[in-house]
């Protein structure tokens, strides 16, 4: 099987006028986007296009890969990301994030619904939980 080294054709699929391939991209993107941030983040307006049109049939789903990319974003935010962290959970190990815009990717996780699962334990969901918790 050939590894991915690129979101670009994913990402291409976004303007697509057919709403299965956009759905079937941001299906794909959704488990892309730890690795594929970077890439992703510039389609994130096009993604919040997608959000925010009525018509569109996954918009938790686009608020889910929205979120994402906002978290795996900016290193500069690493610290308070880590500081709060440790603070909430003091007797767990530190732990680093990327995190770029926390209000917005807290925003689009809860605008997800059920799609942002609680019951996955990865950085970026107990840093989004940790943060709301904080706020």
């Amino acid at each position: 099987m050939a590894t991915l080294t690129s979101a670009t054709s994913l990402l291409a699929l976004l303007d697509e006028p057919d709403q299965s391939l956009q759905v079937y991209s941001l299906e794909n993107l959704n488990q892309l986007a730890d690795e594929f941030w970077a890439e992703i983040a510039d389609y994130v307006t096009k993604i919040e296009e997608l959000y925010e049109d009525d018509k569109f049939p996954q918009s938790k789903l686009t608020a889910l890969v929205a979120s994402k990319v906002g978290f795996f974003g900016r290193p500069d935010m690493h610290a308070l990301a880590s500081e709060l962290f440790e603070l909430t959970f003091p007797n767990r190990n530190q732990v680093y994030y990327n995190l770029a815009e926390f209000d917005q990717s807290m925003h689009f996780a809860l605008a997800a619904g059920e799609l942002f699962d609680l019951s996955v334990k990865t950085e970026y969901v107990e840093t989004i939980v940790c943060m709301c918790a904080t706020v």
